[in-house]
C-alpha cells in the first residue's frame, strides 16, 4: 500500500483476489491490473481539474479523459467492434476492451467479498454495492428517484393524483401533471430552481433522476446493456436508440437524398459532410 508523503493517508489501495493481484482505488473502489495504471488514475481525484469541457461544465485532471469525454458530444466513436456482425463502437479503447469480454468466457473481475467474477469493472462496481450497503437504497418505480427504504412510501404520496379527482395543471403555463411529484418537478423549469447539485464539477439539476445521469459522466457508468451485441449505455433513452440498428429501424430520413438512419445525430453527421456547403 501506498501512502502520500508527509500526510500518513492511504491514495493506493492493494486487493489480492485467489487468481491474481489487482490494484483498487479507495475512492471510487475502480480495480486496475497494474499500480502504475491506478497511479495515473488516483491523479483524477486529487489534483487539480485543470482541462474544461468545451460543450459542459465537467471538468478533468487528465487532458486524455477530457478527450474521451468530449467524444460523447460529438458521437465521435473511432474503436469498433471486431467481431464479426457486431456494429458496436466506443468512444475509448476502454470501453471496448469491457465490450469485447461479452463475446468471451473471461471474467477477469473477482469480487474479494464472495469470489463472484465479472467480465468488466463496471459490472463488479455495481456488485459491490450489495457489500458496502448500498442496497438499502431503493428506486422508485414510477420516478426512478432513488432514496432510503424507509422514505419510499411518503415519496409514493406525491404520485397520487389530486383526491377530488382533478388532473393537476401547472399554474405558470396550465402544463396537464400526472400527479404532485411531477408538478414539483416541471415548476422548477419556471422558478429556476435547481437544487441537486453535481459533487463533481457543481452544475446544478432541476430533479434527482436528471443529476443521476449527468453523474455518468463523470463515473463512466453504464447500466444499460444492449442484450443483442453487449454494448453498455449511460442512458435507457441512448440504448433505445442504439437497439434501432440492431432491428433495421431508421426513422430519421434526409431530405435531400432519401437516406434513412437509426440515429437523428447520425443524419446531421450526414447532411453535413455530404450536402453542406
Amino acid at each position: 500500500v501506498a501512502h502520500d508523503a508527509g500526510s500518513g493517508s492511504s491514495t493506493l489501495s492493494t486487493v489480492t483476489p485467489s487468481r491474481r493481484s489487482t490494484f483498487s482505488c479507495k475512492h471510487c473502489k475502480k480495480t486496475f491490473p497494474h499500480r502504475s495504471r491506478l497511479a495515473a488514475h488516483a491523479g483524477t481525484h486529487t489534483r487539480e481539474k485543470a482541462y474544461g469541457c468545451t460543450y459542459c461544465p465537467a471538468k478533468f485532471g487528465r487532458k486524455d479523459l477530457l478527450i474521451i469525454h468530449e467524444r460523447v458530444h460529438l458521437d465521435d466513436k473511432p474503436y469498433q467492434c471486431k467481431v464479426r456482425g457486431c456494429r458496436a463502437r466506443f468512444a475509448a479503447s476502454k470501453y471496448l476492451t469491457d465490450h469485447s469480454r461479452t463475446h468471451l468466457t473471461e471474467r477477469p473481475h473477482e469480487c474479494v467479498e464472495c469470489s463472484t467474477s465479472f467480465r468488466t469493472a463496471a459490472h463488479l462496481r455495481a456488485h459491490m454495492k450489495f457489500h458496502s450497503g448500498e442496497k438499502a437504497r431503493v428506486s422508485c418505480e414510477v420516478c426512478n428517484e432513488k432514496m432510503y427504504a424507509s422514505s419510499l412510501r411518503r415519496h409514493m404520496q406525491l404520485h397520487q393524483e389530486a383526491d377530488d379527482g382533478r388532473r393537476l395543471k401547472c399554474d405558470h403555463c396550465g402544463a396537464p401533471m400526472r400527479d404532485t411529484f411531477q408538478l414539483r418537478v416541471h415548476v422548477r423549469v419556471h422558478t429556476g430552481e435547481r437544487p441537486f447539485v453535481c459533487d463533481q464539477c457543481t452544475l446544478r439539476f432541476g430533479s434527482a433522476n436528471t443529476l443521476q445521469k449527468h453523474r455518468r459522466t463523470h463515473t463512466e457508468e453504464r447500466p444499460f446493456p444492449c442484450a443483442t451485441c453487449g454494448a453498455a449505455f449511460a442512458r435507457r433513452d441512448t440504448l433505445r436508440t442504439h437497439e434501432r440498428s440492431h432491428r433495421g429501424v431508421r426513422p430519421f430520413r434526409c431530405e435531400e437524398c432519401g437516406k434513412r438512419f437509426a440515429q437523428r445525430a447520425h443524419r446531421q453527421r450526414h447532411v453535413k459532410n455530404i450536402h453542406g456547403d
